[in-house]
């Protein structure tokens, strides 16, 4: 009765142990998975889209999402971007789905950017990839350092950039009023431009002095020659 009673009691305990020994063999198969990342450090500068290099062990068949992103202080509030798989600008908070989909040891870049309101953010910060199995809640996660380079040029619009803007505009407007007004006159060999303003303001060229006033030094001759003719008549 009591060998009964000791295989009846041994049997609930084999059950009872049985599940958790089915779900830690699960979680190691899942922990087996392992990521690496890689980067060109010249090419991490805030403006600009840059490359993060997965390499991804041990994969199973299975299809994989993942997550790639970058953070300063707060690890829930990611300051990337991630282009997706249909070549959208999407949070890197997000996971691109069916990342991998073959099974063993696979590597694909994903590419990033630093989003608009943290523009003017550099220098060290972390990077974190996350892979799933497709559709599943748990994880498996890599971290790493790495440093922003700062943009040189921000793409920043000021008020005080339209202002210039405007009076730039403004001073261009008047310079051409003020040459709208001015008149030129150019003599040609065949023929000579007279444009007339507002203001009457006459340019003349330098040959057409010379023409209209050797024309007026000879009348003055031919006045003088006839007065001094008249005279010896006298």
């Amino acid at each position: 009765m009591n060998k009964i009673l000791y295989v009846i009691i041994l049997g609930i305990c084999i059950l009872l142990v049985q599940p958790g020994i089915s779900s830690l063999s699960t979680n190691d198969s899942k922990d087996k998975v392992l990521l690496r990342l890689d980067w060109n450090n010249n090419e991490i500068v805030n403006g600009k889209e840059f490359n993060i290099e997965i390499e991804a062990f041990d994969l199973e068949d299975k299809n994989y999402d993942l997550k790639v992103y970058i953070y300063l202080d707060d690890k829930d509030k990611p300051i990337s971007q991630t282009r997706d798989e249909d070549f959208k600008w999407i949070s890197s908070d997000r996971y691109v789905k069916n990342f991998f989909t073959v099974s063993g040891n696979q590597s694909d870049s994903i590419k990033l950017r630093i989003n608009e309101k943290n523009n003017e953010s550099f220098g060290s910060a972390t990077i974190i990839a996350r892979i799933r199995e497709s559709g599943a809640s748990n994880y498996i996660e890599e971290q790493e350092d790495i440093f922003i380079i700062r943009n040189k040029f921000p793409l920043k619009k000021t008020d005080s950039d339209d202002n210039i803007l405007q009076n730039d505009d403004l001073n261009d407007t008047n310079q051409e009023s003020i040459m709208a007004e001015k008149v030129i006159r150019i003599g040609t060999n065949k023929e000579t431009e007279s444009i007339k303003t507002q203001n009457n303001i006459v340019y003349e060229s330098k040959n057409e002095l010379i023409k209209r006033y050797s024309i007026y030094g000879f009348i003055v001759l031919i006045i003088i020659f006839l007065i001094l003719l008249v005279l010896r008549l006298l």
